[in-house]
């Protein structure tokens, strides 16, 4: 429908509202409604009503208006256009498969749930006026979600490889890399295997994820390995897929101590790309018996030095060191209070068994893994808890130091530089916290290799969005939740007189107002996708 101002010679111009149809092949227009009687503001209200504008009120103050809360809004809206800023919808497609894609992106980011729950969030979201998904494509099921699943799980590469240019990441020359692992519910899981639980949850198969960063910490693409798989052995699809997928050069991969060991370090030289990483202890220990590191050296300063075309990094961190130092003397403390304890408790009872006593106090100094300087013997019915400090001693003397390897020359990165980009490294880190805990990657109940793929996809575009949002919002230091939740009371209204009905937007509160500025949105003036029949009713 559309509002028509006809001329009416030297009277008052005549307003109609009047919809177009054809007959016959011919273009056809019905009155639907006379409003020359209405003042010219409330006309023009109208008619910019019915195109889709939402700075007038069509019907304020006339007799007979009905107006009732429509579709929430906000939250969707605002995080619809910071995916169209980051590359994310125009990725993902435009196509009803894609436009599902991206709600779950988008879902995952305000509110994460599970499929169904989406379904139901969905009822109440203006799909329509901010994804353009039209009457037909907003009826979806939790089956459509997991069609969705399957298809990007087949395109994955070619999304991240898309997004990669994107956002114009092949300018990074660091690349960081860390693995974790996600348990699962159930054991169906075609990825599930038993292995080294990061996430704390005894008797729970998992599968395992590596996260590729670029040097910010932003996600480039992420991979889903079989629960048992070693970190080194997902090392060497990372190098291929720079190399071969995104097609990058003169990189420097960053990955954590133990993972890049000689067969990842094989691909790396083959890929012609530099590394740098830390060494374990006992590797450090080497190090000092050949005299490549003397433990003099060792204090809270940088320190470096080559050895056969390999540069160590290295220093002492006091505040680890310190709380290494009191974690092993709160636990020695541990076991005098227990043999304290059961010292007096044998004083106060012949009866009772010194050698068990000491059994306990044994199994506690194992237990506490203080073996190694700690003892107890009985001496009469008491237990008597000794530390050799000598072995203490030795015990302590690596605290809180670190070594880090690299074959960067020292002309290229010097060592302040090699440091920091390995402490870049507590970004992947920050994001797998994000991904478990906010974004909630775990529990996976999907028991399809490939959904579970497209699944993992889902939460890494997620958090991409969301490190976006964070960004935006860090001048007025508001967490990305809370954002989100103000934005969430943003609805549309529906205004209705008789038949005619409109679809407004109210001005955001001052509160909404400055998250929108801060995210760098303006407030829309019309819906940006042509209207068509069959719109849903809202429940």
């Amino acid at each position: 429908m559309h509002v028509d101002i006809v001329p009416n010679r030297n009277s008052r111009p005549c307003a109609l509202i009047r919809e177009t149809f054809r007959e016959n092949g011919k273009a056809k227009h019905r009155t639907v409604k006379n409003i020359s009687d209405l003042p010219m503001d409330r006309i023009i209200a109208i008619k910019r009503a019915l195109q889709g504008d939402f700075d007038g009120i069509a019907f304020t103050g006339a007799d007979g208006v009905n107006t009732e809360q429509g579709f929430t809004f906000g939250a969707l809206y605002a995080a619809y256009q910071v995916a169209k800023e980051t590359g994310l919808s125009e990725v993902l497609g435009t196509d009803r498969q894609g436009k599902l894609a991206l709600l779950m992106v988008l879902a995952q980011v305000i509110s994460p749930m599970s499929r169904r729950a989406l379904v139901e969030w969905a009822k109440n979201q203006a799909l329509w006026e901010v994804l353009g998904l039209q009457s037909g494509e907003i009826d979806f099921d939790e089956d459509d979600l997991y069609a969705v699943l399957d298809e990007i799980a087949e395109k994955r590469h070619r999304i991240e490889v898309e997004l990669f240019r994107v956002r114009n990441k092949a300018c990074s020359r660091l690349f960081l890399y860390d693995v974790t692992s996600s348990y699962l519910e159930g054991t169906c899981n075609e990825l599930s295997a038993w292995g080294f639980n990061r996430d704390g949850k005894k008797g729970k198969k998992q599968i395992v994820i590596g996260l590729l960063t670029d040097q910010d910490g932003d996600p480039v693409a992420v991979d889903v390995f079989k629960g048992n798989t070693s970190d080194p052995k997902t090392v060497v699809e990372q190098i291929e897929k720079l190399s071969e997928r995104f097609g990058v050069t003169d990189v420097v991969f960053v990955g954590d101590r133990g993972m890049l060991k000689r067969i990842p370090l094989d691909a790396v030289q083959a890929a012609h790309f530099s590394y740098i990483t830390a060494i374990t202890k006992p590797q450090v220990e080497t190090l000092l018996r050949e005299g490549v590191i003397q433990l003099s050296w060792l204090d809270e300063r940088l320190g470096e030095v080559e050895h056969e075309g390999i540069r160590y990094v290295f220093r002492r961190n006091p505040v680890r060191a310190m709380e290494l130092e009191e974690s092993r003397q709160a636990r020695i403390g541990r076991v005098e209070d227990l043999a304290l304890e059961l010292s007096s408790y044998l004083a106060a009872s012949s009866r009772r068994r010194a050698d068990v006593a000491l059994r306990k106090v044994m199994e506690k100094i194992v237990g506490l893994k203080v073996e190694s300087f700690v003892s107890a013997r009985l001496e009469g019915r008491a237990v008597v808890v000794e530390v050799n400090q000598e072995a203490l001693g030795e015990k302590a003397r690596l605290d809180g130091v670190y070594v880090l390897k690299t074959d960067t020359p020292a002309s290229e990165m010097d060592k302040e530089w090699v440091h920091k980009a390995y402490k870049s490294l507590y970004e992947v880190e920050r994001d797998f916290r994000s991904m478990k805990s906010e974004l909630e990657v775990r529990p996976v109940y999907l028991r399809n290799a490939g959904r579970t793929r497209g699944h993992v996809l889902v939460v890494m575009l997620a958090l991409i969005l969301k490190r976006e949002f964070q960004k935006r919002l860090a001048g007025i230091a508001m967490e990305v939740r809370h954002a989100l939740d103000a934005l969430s009371g943003w609805t549309l209204l529906q205004e209705s007189l008789g038949e005619l009905r409109f679809t407004r937007l109210p001005q955001p509160n001052p509160r909404q107002r400055e998250i929108l500025d801060a995210l760098g949105i303006q407030q829309p003036t019309a819906f940006g996708v042509p209207r068509k029949r069959g719109r849903r009713k809202k429940t």
